[in-house]
């Protein structure tokens, strides 16, 4: 069953995550970046977390995407 779920994955590409965290909500983006990572077997580098101080500006968002 593993080796389909890694066929079908690889047929399918990379998929990403980005976590945004905003005001009192920014240790939901780190719950869910591992959710990502740890239960829907995402590579830890395709998973961004943006959490910092009350959450990122709309130029880290984009930029997120961008880089």
């Amino acid at each position: 069953m593993a080796s389909l779920v890694s066929d079908s994955a690889a047929k399918l590409g990379q998929f990403y995550a980005v976590c945004i965290g905003v005001d009192n909500c920014t240790n939901n983006a780190t719950l869910v970046s591992g959710a990502f990572i740890n239960e829907l077997n995402y590579s830890p580098n395709n998973v961004h977390i943006l959490n910092e101080g009350d959450g990122p500006t709309a130029d880290e968002v984009l930029d997120t995407f961008i880089n």
